[in-house]
């Protein structure tokens, strides 16, 4: 049988032109291939491949001068790019050989030359450059992201020592802080756009958790298993934040699905693979019919567990994701029924209110004008949390988490905080009361809940009572009004949001260092558990697992400085906070929005439904307060940690998480009643707000 003639490579093609070559004067002449190209981007760059199994088609990664991005796209471009060079360069070479001295070889290399850069490399060429790169660079998946350092645009910030070092391809690093790392002390006075923002979105007292959590997003590793769950009403700005910290951590930032990661059976993990921040921008709220959630997948993912990671046409791999994780949502959100899942969350509740005027592209300008500002101050913010030993300002406990979060999944809930106003006198038939439900349910893209849960749980907050008008009968819910609440601070904070966005940032910058961002000075911007003093035997007790207060920033390794106070550089305040003005939590710390709202003038005298009617001429001391909050320690309730006296000295002013139990609610309700409390309105849908009047010889 006739042998069949194998068909020469590009590297036989090569060698014998080489060849050939050496029997004349032309034995620098070849037909560039493959391996001449891969010479040449190894000499350029270092490159680094992820192993695995049953593929040829493995990640690969390269160096750019800072970090390690995604090399295939580079690797295609420039393998094109260097053929065509060399090709050209070949061609020059060709050209200064006498064409009546041209042998054989050097008339077949100018026309295979010439029909090269007419048609360009061929695409096994650019694959064959592409291979040969994976299987001498495999790097093991372990060595991704090693903890140490974070990268910055100026160089690569060592974590213990504090200082800047410089760039290395040794360090596998796949994400980077896009902006530079500024060595002085910066303060939320520095960033007034990013300020306003934050104030736009959140309450006071939540933003030390927001910004830590942030500064939690540049660190290489995860230490703690804690994801960031920001949830409220549609259109106040929460995705606005979330496009900030992604224009800031553009190398390392990935999206993913919540919904997915509980209901998909494969190829939930596609895509996180080198993701430092992943983020769902909107979280989903409707399921089908029957649909079970695997809460296991989102406790792997965020702790740091073992994942099984099956990318699509590829055999499924082992894989540890470090990634931390921010999830954003409008409420109500769907319930979380699994314990270890609860124990992840750390929930923030939103303002209320839309802003007053729309800012096109807000994030970028966040970003363009104070973006190394706002980066440096969430380092240091950072290094505080690593001093804390990774305690989070404001953490929930466990207890209070799973009751918050049960809270924020409860349509009904939810629907009464937002639709309906305690009015005296007032009545809403009930099924007026549902019909506005299931209105409200459809706008929020929910599946409404029956009638008769509705009343039964609507009938918690306001009685249900049998009317009879003329020969009509039906059943009313008392104290009730339909409406729309809104925020009391909205309409100052809006005007101050707007303020910051039309170029009159320089003109208050120095009134807003003096004064902080609306005059309170440092209060502003300190955890609000701070700012009231109990016990006068308890004042030289720190609160450190709430106080964001920053030591100086130098090249000394830090120390451990947890047990004692730290001076002098405070991120999140103007000055140093007193000895007095510290205090040890009775609980473990509790950052739902506790803001009491005092009643009008005119509504003081009159006992609002659902108010414990107090009369004024029963005053307590501040001793007295302190008793009442221990007792309700005690009995199991959990109280607000920034519980305590008024601002100006006259009330007494305490905050509980609203107990889910109906029998527990009325228990809570006669303790504080005889405790000399009245209950005032919440602007926290999460929390019963109750005062006293402190007695004059102790204002």
């Amino acid at each position: 049988m006739k042998a069949i003639k194998r068909k020469d490579t590009a590297e036989d093609a090569k060698r014998k032109f080489r060849e050939a070559a050496m029997n004349g004067d032309t034995e620098d002449l070849y037909f560039p291939g493959p391996m001449d190209v891969y010479n040449e981007l190894i000499k350029k760059g270092k490159f680094r491949t992820i192993k695995e199994l049953d593929t040829d088609l493995e990640d690969v990664w390269y160096f750019n001068g800072h970090i390690y991005e995604r090399a295939e796209e580079y690797v295609r471009t420039n393998a094109h790019a260097l053929f065509m060079t060399m090709y050209q360069d070949m061609q020059a070479q060709i050209e200064t050989i006498p064409r009546n001295q041209r042998n054989d070889f050097v008339q077949n290399l100018s026309g295979r030359i010439e029909n090269a850069l007419h048609n360009g490399p061929r695409e096994s060429q650019i694959n064959e450059v592409l291979a040969m790169i994976r299987r001498t660079t495999f790097t093991d998946a372990s060595e991704m992201n090693p903890p140490g350092y974070i990268p910055f645009k100026n160089g690569l910030l060592d974590i213990n020592k504090r200082t800047l070092s410089s760039f290395t391809p040794e360090l596998f690093y796949t994400y980077q802080v896009d902006a530079n790392f500024l060595d002085k002390k910066v303060t939320l006075l520095d960033t007034p756009l990013f300020h306003a923002q934050l104030n736009q979105v959140f309450y006071h007292r939540d933003i030390p958790l927001i910004l830590t959590y942030f500064g939690y997003c540049l660190y290489p590793d995860l230490p703690i298993h804690k994801v960031l769950g920001i949830f409220g009403r549609e259109r106040v700005g929460k995705g606005t934040l979330g496009r900030v910290l992604q224009g800031i951590i553009t190398h390392g930032f990935g999206s993913f699905n919540l919904a997915r990661i509980l209901t998909a059976d494969r190829f939930q993990f596609t895509g996180i693979e080198g993701k430092n921040v992943l983020v769902d921008f909107e979280l989903k709220r409707k399921f089908k019919r029957g649909t079970v959630k695997d809460w296991s997948t989102f406790n792997n993912l965020f702790g740091q567990d073992v994942l099984n990671v099956e990318p699509k046409g590829r055999e499924a791999q082992d894989r540890t994701s470090k990634a931390k994780g921010i999830v954003i949502g409008n409420l109500p959100i769907f319930s979380v029924d699994d314990a270890a899942a609860s124990e992840r969350w750390l929930p923030v509740v939103t303002r209320s209110k839309k802003p007053g005027r729309l800012m096109p592209n807000v994030d970028k300008e966040i970003v363009n004008k104070e973006g190394d500002q706002i980066a440096t101050l969430l380092v240091r913010v950072l290094f505080g949390l690593i001093d804390r030993g990774w305690v989070f300002p404001g953490q929930l406990s466990s207890e209070s988490t799973i009751e918050l979060m049960e809270k924020l999944a409860d349509p009904v809930e939810n629907f009464i905080d937002e639709y309906t106003e305690p009015v005296e006198g007032a009545a809403v038939e009930v099924n007026k009361a549902y019909e506005t439900f299931e209105s409200w349910c459809a706008e929020k893209g929910i599946t409404p809940i029956a009638a008769q849960t509705f009343k039964k749980n609507f009938g918690w907050t306001y009685p249900k009572k049998k009317y009879h008008r003329g020969k009509e009968t039906g059943y009313e819910f008392l104290g009730c009004a339909l409406t729309v609440s809104e925020d009391p601070e909205d309409e100052e904070r809006g005007s101050e949001y707007q303020d910051h966005f039309k170029g009159g940032t320089a003109e208050k910058s120095q009134e807003n260092r003096e004064n902080g961002f609306r005059g309170n000075g440092y209060r502003q911007f300190q955890h609000v558990s701070l700012t009231f003093t109990r016990d006068p035997a308890r004042k030289s007790i720190k609160d450190h697992a709430h106080k964001l207060e920053l030591g100086d920033f130098d090249s000394k390794k830090p120390e451990n400085k947890a047990p004692q106070e730290i001076r002098g550089s405070s991120n999140l305040q103007n000055d140093p906070v007193p000895d007095s003005q510290l205090e040890e939590p009775e609980s473990r710390p509790n950052p739902v929005d506790s803001d009491v709202m005092v009643n009008s003038a005119e509504g003081k005298d009159q006992e609002q439904p659902g108010e414990i009617k107090t009369e004024a001429v029963n005053p307590i001391s501040v001793e007295d307060g302190d008793m009442v909050i221990k007792q309700l320690a005690n009995l199991g309730y959990h109280p607000d940690p920034k519980c305590g006296p008024s601002m100006d000295g006259k009330k007494y002013q305490i905050g509980v998480i609203e107990p889910s139990d109906g029998q527990r609610r009325v228990t809570l309700m006669g303790f504080m009643k005889e405790s000399g409390f009245r209950q005032v309105k919440s602007s926290n849908l999460a929390m019963l707000a109750f005062e006293a009047s402190i007695r004059r010889d102790q204002e």
